[in-house]
């Protein structure tokens, strides 16, 4: 049953999003106060100046990224409780079968396959992108090559993955779906996610990621599904990243070809591991199926 457009339900689905910034932010100011009180005091004198306490907090980014994600798990796990509750007092609610844990692996390929496929679509939307836009992601890329390996494991593969499903799927898109089809649902809670990511490389990729989240999410009826598809894509990139750093790697070892060149080489990789990825999504579709046990009333 389907719940009216109001503002109120409208608030319902944007405000946890606002809440995980201001977490954010307030965050950030709690270690600006800090370390200008820390300033105060000769022995710190290497970080009197504004531009340096900034710089300080860009060290501590990942800390206070993983920091930020630890609260909103737990303030999000909340939100979906309450609206379960909520859903058992009108009646609405209804459970399903759980899944045998081995269909859950059909969702690892699926991943890879779809982020492999993903990223190079975004690969070459970004060779036509200005400068400026593709220099969005700079800061971000920065923030990570300064990372330990440990924390950029720990953050960015596990619980990040784990804070975003939870908010993006397990809250924004439900609301959604109270006031609107799941199909609109999907894209606007995947647009929002794109959003999130704040930079023109990551935010089309993340907008993609996010519709194949709801789609395994919806097959399984079960959080974990996409907080699985995201640990498997987030760690993927992780690894990639730690490996080109440890070697070496000249990842911009691609501009020695030309556009057209590029265009085709991401083109055949898109098409490949999109391919391979339907087949999968294709398995799941027909495996998966979830019971729906009864309605709580």
């Amino acid at each position: 049953m389907k719940e009216k457009v109001t503002a109120r339900n409208l608030w319902r689905g944007i405000y946890p999003i606002l809440f995980f910034q201001g977490t954010a932010i307030v965050i950030q100011n709690i270690l600006m106060i800090t370390l200008s009180v820390m300033s105060a005091n000769s022995k710190y004198t290497g970080i009197s100046q504004y531009s340096d306490r900034v710089n300080k907090i860009n060290l501590h980014a990942m800390e206070i990224t993983l920091l930020t994600d630890i609260i909103c798990i737990i303030i999000m796990a909340y939100f979906m409780y309450s609206d379960i509750v909520k859903d058992k007092l009108k009646g609405i609610y209804v459970k399903y079968d759980k899944v045998k844990w081995t269909k859950y692996l059909l969702v690892i390929p699926f991943a890879y396959f779809f982020m492999m496929s993903a990223n190079a679509l975004v690969s070459i939307l970004t060779l036509y992108m200005p400068e400026n836009m593709v220099g969005t992601y700079d800061n971000t890329k920065e923030i990570l090559n300064n990372s330990s390996y440990f924390m950029l494991i720990i953050t960015t593969a596990i619980i990040a993955p784990i804070s975003e499903e939870f908010m993006h799927r397990g809250v924004v898109y439900n609301r959604f779906k109270r006031i609107c089809p799941p199909v609109l649902a999907a894209i606007i809670s995947s647009i929002i996610f794109g959003i999130i990511h704040m930079n023109f490389v990551q935010g089309p990729y993340a907008f993609l990621v996010g519709l194949a989240a709801v789609y395994v999410y919806e097959r399984y009826k079960s959080i974990i599904a996409p907080i699985i598809l995201h640990v498997t894509a987030n760690s993927v990139s992780t690894i990639v990243s730690i490996i080109a750093n440890e070697t070496g790697l000249d990842t911009s070892a691609a501009s020695q070809y030309n556009t057209v060149q590029l265009t085709a080489s991401y083109l055949q990789m898109a098409i490949v591991f999109g391919i391979l990825a339907l087949i999968i999504g294709i398995i799941i579709y027909k495996t998966v199926i979830p019971n729906e046990i009864k309605e709580i009333k």
